[in-house]
């Protein structure tokens, strides 16, 4: 499980994710899943995870995280679908 306290959502992450066909949901499926695939994304460098939705898909997130006074805030960028490994 990925380390954090809170994930951050505003309106521009939402639509972003939205964007992409995912909701909310999808996106903290794979975030609080127990062993997410982690790593960091080619193309912007950012962390990222993958893993399972509760509705069967397969997903990369692509994330920042902070530490605001000893909460990790974890902010979703953006998710999309991806084929599993």
């Amino acid at each position: 499980m990925l380390d954090f306290d809170f994930i951050e959502w505003d309106d521009t992450n939402e639509r972003k994710v939205g964007d992409h066909g995912l909701t909310r949901d999808d996106v903290e499926d794979v975030l609080r899943t127990a062993h997410p695939v982690k790593g960091v994304s080619p193309t912007s460098g950012r962390p990222m995870a993958e893993g399972w939705t509760d509705g069967g898909r397969y997903v990369r997130v692509v994330y920042e995280t902070t530490d605001a006074g000893g909460v990790v805030v974890l902010r979703p960028v953006t998710a999309y679908e991806v084929d599993p490994p």
